[in-house]
């Protein structure tokens, strides 16, 4: 097994591009580069679905007086399990010595399980006790548009074609010629038809609409102008503005299909910030990528209390 040299006590602390994207969110703050780190994975938890995180947590395990220091505190299943995250914002790999502590930290906490976060990456000794302790190992660092995407979906294009059905110069046919001739000019020019209108039985019984009626036939589907004409049953009304009941034979329409070609495309709703990796302790190969977004982190804040909050 390897061994790894002895980490220093206060190991280099990164300054990046991380520490202005924290600015970006929090505003300026005396925090060092180390706690800033914190809150914003803090933040990116919560955006992955944990429902309970606080920041910088002071606490002591069952029947403990020795409190310990949690960097991200997480409560899943109303505080029936507890994750304990370390946040490691080195400029060097995070080494066995931090996960040695951290199982130790895990243990007397009595935490469901543990998690380190960094940014450079892992030593083999580390992921020796990862492995064997069941501790997860994850990389946060900054989103680099474009490198970043490789292995993941941008943007969604399509193309298609859409063909839709309008129906022009709706109008009926009277049953009776010299009924049209007595009618009235309101009753002339009472306006286009618009669909919803029903026609009513002898007795002043609404019955089918027009829009049932043209609805009651196949569409045409070749494109183009098509005449459509529909015969009604005996004894179908339809009333006019004056209150006038005229008798009506038939509808007659025409039926326009047409088409036009679209073209769509799906893209994140604000730009990538970070990017979230799972480190396999076994191989060391980085999975289950995923990038965070800046609308995701600027729906969240962080309380006087250390709690996650949506603003």
């Amino acid at each position: 097994m390897a061994v790894d040299p002895v980490e220093p006590e206060e190991p280099v602390v990164v300054g990046d591009e991380l520490d202005e994207l924290h600015e970006s969110i929090f505003g300026p703050t005396y925090l060092g580069p180390g706690k800033r780190y914190e809150r914003l994975v803090a933040l990116i938890f919560a955006t992955l679905g944990e429902r309970v995180v606080r920041h910088d947590v002071g606490e002591a395990g069952p029947g403990k007086r020795t409190k310990h220091q949690i960097d991200v505190w997480i409560e899943r299943d109303g505080a029936e399990q507890l994750v304990i995250v370390e946040c490691k914002h080195w400029a060097e790999e995070v080494g066995k010595e931090a996960l040695d502590k951290l199982v130790g930290v895990s243990t007397q906490l009595g935490a469901a399980s543990a998690l380190i976060v960094t940014t450079v990456g892992f030593t083999k000794g580390a992921r020796d006790v990862a492995f064997d302790e069941k501790i997860g190992l994850i990389l946060v660092t900054r989103f680099r548009d474009p490198e970043d995407w490789k292995g993941m979906v941008k943007e969604l294009r399509g193309r298609g074609t859409i063909r839709y059905t309008e129906i022009d110069n709706l109008s009926f046919r009277a049953a009776d010629r010299d009924e049209l001739e007595e009618l009235e000019e309101e009753d002339r020019e009472f306006g286009p038809l618009l669909g919803e209108e029903r026609f009513l039985d002898g007795e002043g019984v609404p019955q089918e609409s027009i829009g049932e009626l043209i609805d009651s036939i196949p569409q045409a589907t070749d494109l183009g102008r098509h005449a459509r004409s529909l015969s009604l049953e005996p004894g179908r009304f339809f009333e006019l503005p004056s209150g006038r009941r005229l008798r009506v034979r038939a509808l007659e329409w025409d039926e326009v299909v047409a088409q036009f070609n679209t073209e769509h495309r799906i893209g994140p709703p604000s730009p990538a910030q970070v990017l979230v990796r799972e480190v396999d302790p076994k191989t060391g190969e980085e999975t289950g990528q995923r990038a965070i977004f800046d609308h995701q982190l600027r729906r969240l804040s962080i309380d006087d209390d250390g709690n996650v909050r949506s603003i």
